[in-house]
C-alpha cells in the first residue's frame, strides 16, 4: 500500500513537503499491520517522517 504524507511549517510557499510512501518498502509496515493500527499510531508514524524530513520546531523564553 502507498500513502501520501505531508508537512508544512507555513513559513512560505516553499515550506511544505510531501511524499508518497510505500509502506512495506520504505517503513517495513505491511498492509495488514497498517490496517490494524489505531489512528494515533498512524499519526505517530507520519509525525516521525516529518521530523526525519527536516520539520523543526522550537521555543525560547521571551
Amino acid at each position: 500500500m502507498k500513502i501520501k504524507v505531508w508537512c508544512d511549517s507555513g513559513a512560505s510557499i516553499k515550506s511544505g513537503r510531501e511524499k508518497v510512501i510505500d509502506l512495506e518498502a520504505d517503513w517495513g509496515i505491511t498492509d495488514e499491520e497498517w490496517a490494524a493500527m489505531k489512528e494515533d499510531d498512524k499519526y505517530k508514524e507520519v509525525e516521525q517522517w516529518a521530523w526525519n524530513t527536516g520539520l523543526s520546531v522550537g521555543w525560547e523564553e521571551a
